[in-house]
């Protein structure tokens, strides 16, 4: 790594590591500040979940993996006031904002 030798092959350029940004979420301290959702699409309503229950779910004691399909989103296991268990998927933007995708019954 140390090795700063002079390339003698003027046609071949040397390229610094690219590193992936990573953004650590202490969840146990995680207090969403607002949520996003797109009423439009209404995603959670096909499955017979309403906005209301997904945010609860947040708001309880809940467990957050990362989402295997889509690296800049996340899977939350909550639930409900009602005691419905919940799988929300959802994006975490800046600022503690959460972007609710989809939600369906476990």
């Amino acid at each position: 790594m140390g090795d700063e030798r002079e390339c003698d092959r003027p046609d071949i350029i040397k390229l610094q590591p690219y590193k992936i940004p990573k953004t650590v979420v202490d969840w146990n301290n995680f207090t969403p500040y607002e949520f996003e959702y797109d009423f439009e699409q209404d995603k959670l309503a096909a499955h017979r979940v309403t906005f209301n229950e997904a945010v609860q779910c947040f708001l309880s004691d809940y467990e957050v993996r990362r989402n295997k399909s889509y690296r800049d989103r996340y899977q939350l296991i909550g639930t409900t006031y009602g005691g419905r268990t919940l799988k929300i998927i959802f994006q975490l933007k800046p600022n503690n904002v959460v972007r609710l995708i989809t939600g369906w019954p476990i």
